[in-house]
């Protein structure tokens, strides 16, 4: 397969897979399949890994046991069970971890690596739920393949997440897209075969990324993504190439820089998560390193990429107009920051949403500008949910059998439909339900929200939403029961 090898292991976890596909009466192998197969191998590194991250086997078993149903009994089973679209884009991404590992075969560690990246099958939410995120995975896989160091000797992540800066980093939760940025400055970092991860490496892992906070402020000071991974390629050097990547490649002092300095900054935006915004903000602020001169290129300074990460999080009015006198009514996304309360005089620890539901309710307003509407509402919640296809709330209704395609065509006739305004032709507001699902984003909850809630608040308010999914046999009472069946 394109030039990989699989270990005898992943052949035998394939085949226990089918295995277990039979004894649960399915017609087909899924994700789920392929981790119970591994589960029943039981031998590999993946194996290691998993019981290393303190996850046990049977525990994880009967997980997924729990979430899946068996089949009717009577139906045909075989051995050539198809592959579900999943599951064969695990397998893809399992030999593409194996090519970042520069690894010429595909092992199980590959495999689980795969299943965790893969991220809207059932293999991956579970996982996830067990604390499995594909960080983790990768540092531990890393180190039982490449030391013979003891546990005990080494962190439990390793230098490369730590970052060797000598900080206080237990004070600052790093966002799981910042550690995706690093993971992937690392791989730009072995792809120029350099051997250090510099400003110009993590600021080609935020262009790779992509959809972050971060991405998202450079869009919108007009910068091409493309265009500023081409000069800073232009910029460096290739180095000689290496036969094997090093595992824990050193940060510069210029990168150690920048992690502090985003702390820094997320310090004085009273944030207590650093994010992919927080890092750009790092980047420039850094002054000296490459990454820092080429964003001045593009005359990316420090004040107009705060005024935009503010902009985007809802902190400072939009650039556009506020509205006339008499509009009033409608409230702007802006304006979150009045609904939440203040992060240093509260006195609980106040959650920030989730970075995938703050983009959601941008989005939202964009769809509703695209039909021509005055004011957001939870259909055009609804559509932005559906176009952008990941979440956990996508997971649940998959589940479920919806064919999101069609509920999407659904909902964006209704939008079309709805009555339009003129005026809304250059941005709409949010709505008064939006509105009031921003006060709860903001409220000190034990967890923050995520994208069911958004759903869920969506079918809840909005009879037009209910009545879409409900035509394919989805209602928000068994949406809500298998969000918590699945999430235990």
């Amino acid at each position: 397969m394109n030039g990989y090898n699989f270990t005898e292991r992943v052949r035998k976890c394939l085949a226990l897979a089918r295995s277990e596909s039979a004894r649960l009466r399915h017609e087909y192998v899924g994700t789920e399949h392929i981790l119970l197969g591994m589960l029943a191998e039981g031998q590999g590194v993946a194996a290691t890994v998993l019981q290393n991250l303190g996850v046990d086997s049977g525990d994880l078993a009967w997980g997924l046991e729990q979430v899946v149903k068996k089949g009717d009994l009577g139906k045909t089973t075989g051995p050539d069970l198809p592959y579900t679209s999943r599951a064969k884009k695990v397998l893809e991404l399992a030999m593409s971890q194996a090519r970042s590992l520069n690894h010429s075969y595909v092992g199980t560690e590959h495999l689980l690596l795969g299943l965790i990246a893969e991220k809207k099958g059932i293999a991956a939410q579970v996982l996830i739920d067990h604390g499995v995120t594909l960080d983790k995975a990768s540092a531990e896989t890393i180190r039982v393949l490449s030391a013979n160091t003891p546990r005990s000797e080494m962190s439990a992540k390793p230098r490369s997440i730590q970052f060797e800066v000598g900080m206080a980093t237990n004070r600052y939760n790093f966002t799981e897209r910042v550690r995706k940025v690093l993971a992937l400055a690392r791989e730009e970092s072995e792809k120029l075969h350099h051997e250090y991860i510099g400003t110009e490496h993590i600021l080609l892992g935020m262009i790779a990324e992509g959809e972050g906070v971060g991405a998202t402020a450079l869009q919108n000071l007009n910068v091409d993504l493309e265009d500023l991974r081409f000069g800073i390629e232009q910029t460096v050097k290739r180095g000689n190439p290496r036969s094997v990547g090093a595992p824990e490649l050193p940060y510069t002092s210029r990168a150690k820089k920048v992690i502090e300095l985003a702390m820094s900054q997320a310090r004085k935006l009273n944030h207590t998560n650093v994010g992919t915004e927080h890092l750009l903000l790092g980047l420039i602020a850094e002054q000296d390193g490459i990454a820092a001169r080429i964003l001045s290129d593009w005359a990316v300074t420090l004040d107009t990429a705060t005024a935009e990460v503010l902009r985007i999080l809802g902190t400072l009015p939009p650039r556009e107009e506020r509205p006339a006198e008499g509009q009033a009514e409608r409230v702007e996304f802006a304006q979150v920051k009045s609904f939440a309360p203040d992060y240093k005089s509260s006195g609980g620890r106040v959650q920030p949403p989730t970075e995938l539901l703050v983009e959601l309710i941008r989005a939202a307003e964009v769809v509703a500008t695209e039909h021509f509407s005055s004011e957001a509402t939870p259909v055009h919640a609804a559509i932005a949910l559906l176009r952008r296809g990941e979440g956990f709330a996508i997971a649940i209704i998959d589940r479920l059998g919806c064919d999101c395609e069609k509920a999407l065509r659904a909902l964006e006739e209704i939008g079309r439909n709805a009555e339009q305004n003129a005026a809304a032709e250059q941005s709409a507001k949010l709505g008064r339900h939006l509105a009031d699902f921003l006060r709860e984003m903001y409220q000190p909850w034990k967890l923050p929200l995520g994208t069911l809630d958004l759903l869920l608040f969506a079918m809840d308010r909005d009879a037009d939403v209910a009545a879409v999914f409900a035509e394919q046999g989805i209602t928000r009472d068994r949406v809500l029961e298998e969000g918590q069946r699945f999430s235990g």
